[in-house]
């Protein structure tokens, strides 16, 4: 076989179509949309279950409230106050107050620490 003869047999090198003429680069949403709903959901359940546990805490304050007993009372503010952190997912620090000997509490003290569990299911 000489050089012209294998020159012959040698075929066109085929060059792909250019990527923009083969396969239109289209922008798909989609996956955004979805990411986006999806992103929606979880922070309306956390939405959801941050009032859930506050309406719950604030119904019990207000239960803990309505009792007339001062001396039945404080433990259960007491506890309450201790739940609240936990409740919370938050660190909450009581007042020095919470713990004192209930017999040297003052009434206004014990104002003053209602108002501060009040403010705290406020935040």
């Amino acid at each position: 076989m000489n050089e012209e003869e294998l020159l012959s047999q040698l075929r066109d090198i085929h060059v792909p179509v250019a990527l923009s003429e083969a396969a239109p680069v289209a922008f798909a949403a989609w996956p955004f949309i979805v990411l986006a709903v999806v992103i929606a959901m979880v922070l309306a359940v956390r939405f959801w279950r941050h009032n859930q546990w506050r309406q719950g805490a604030k119904a019990e304050f207000a239960h803990i409230l309505q009792v007339e007993d001062r001396a039945a009372q404080w433990p259960m503010l007491i506890n309450f106050a201790a739940s609240l952190s936990r409740r919370a997912g938050r660190v909450i620090t009581l007042p020095e107050l919470a713990y004192r000997n209930p017999d040297t509490i003052s009434e206004d003290e014990r104002t003053a620490f209602i108002d501060t569990l009040g403010a705290e299911l406020g935040r």
